[in-house]
């Protein structure tokens, strides 16, 4: 993710979801990261710790890494998931970036 970041432009945005071991059953977590083991792109899932670290050298915008839900909570909304967490970051300035990189 660093070598991403540090070519972005000043106010470039990351938006990112991903899943977690935060919330869902650990057996449906293994169930799913079973089936999808040999697929093309195997499926990860994270705990919310080691996503925030995605942002690291972001600007986290409000509310922060939270549930895909709760960026627009709506009163009719049905869609609550424990499965994901998503956020939006912003990057202030342009990181130097060496020969070495």
């Amino acid at each position: 993710m660093k070598a991403f970041r540090d070519v972005l432009a000043p106010g470039s945005y990351l938006v990112l979801s991903h899943l977690t071991t935060d919330g869902p059953p650990a057996d449906a977590v293994t169930h799913t990261t079973e089936v999808y083991a040999s697929a093309t792109s195997p499926i990860v899932f994270r705990p919310r710790d080691q996503i925030a670290q995605f942002f690291d050298g972001f600007a986290l915008m409000r509310p922060g890494l939270v549930r895909p839900w709760q960026w627009h909570p709506e009163p009719t909304d049905t869609m609550h998931t424990r499965w994901l967490y998503a956020g939006v970051g912003k990057i202030s300035k342009r990181r130097s970036v060496t020969a070495t990189q």
